[in-house]
């Protein structure tokens, strides 16, 4: 589970303020926002990088606290841009997540087949396009089996055979009971993949509804009121 409770993030002009949101296992929670500097600045909460806030989050009950090591609490985070450096060698990296252990030899070599490791093992990652590059940073990140998973809009400009095998995934990791943050500002595809859908505007939660009846509204009329910028 994923719970965050109150959080304010202090500066001069707040750019979240008391954002209470709980997301449930086996639950996707899709956050949306107007602002991509407030979803920056909570994925750098979530990762121990931001210190100047007040409030909570807490991962199967653990509290996430400045200068916190991610990887010691039950969390992945995945971001469109990877978090590795673009010069980093395949082989290296795959050599790395072995030696990290934690991860079932079986799960590691259907990993490495699925992604055709061997083949591209003497690229950079930087040398991968962007579908292949995403591809196989999400593999990667699923290959730590937690419970819980913040995805920085991993879908964003992807085309639609990458969509469905990622919607496949999410399926999957639903089933095994994870939980799921999604943060996005793309309400068009928010409603195909969310239980729970967020609005957020200048860092408020303004409006939290199922995604079952997102689907059954105006997403133009949605965009508008809540994920433009106003003037």
């Amino acid at each position: 589970m994923i719970e965050i409770k109150a959080l304010y993030l202090k500066k001069k002009i707040p750019e979240i303020s008391e954002l209470t949101l709980r997301v449930m296992g086996g639950e996707i929670y899709v956050l949306l926002s107007s602002g991509e500097n407030v979803l920056h600045h909570l994925v750098n909460i979530f990762g121990g990088l931001e210190t100047d806030f007040r409030g909570s989050i807490r991962v199967d009950g653990h509290g996430v606290t400045a200068g916190a090591d991610r990887t010691q609490i039950d969390l992945t985070y995945v971001d469109r841009g990877g978090d590795w450096p673009p010069t980093v060698k395949i082989k290296h990296l795959v050599a790395f997540i072995k030696r990290s252990g934690r991860i079932p030899e079986d799960d590691f070599e259907e990993f490495k087949l699925r992604m055709n490791v061997d083949q591209i093992s003497h690229l950079r990652v930087g040398d991968l396009n962007e579908v292949e590059r995403r591809r196989f940073l999400f593999a990667v990140a699923r290959l730590r089996n937690t419970r819980n998973y913040l995805i920085h809009d991993l879908a964003k400009g992807m085309p639609i055979d990458f969509i469905l095998e990622f919607k496949d995934h999410l399926r999957e990791m639903k089933a095994a009971g994870c939980s799921v943050l999604y943060l996005s500002n793309d309400v068009f595809f928010a409603p195909e993949i969310g239980d729970l859908i967020g609005f957020m505007r200048k860092g408020k939660l303004l409006l939290e509804l199922k995604g079952a009846k997102v689907r059954r509204m105006d997403l133009k009329e949605l965009y508008f009121r809540f994920l433009t910028e106003e003037a």
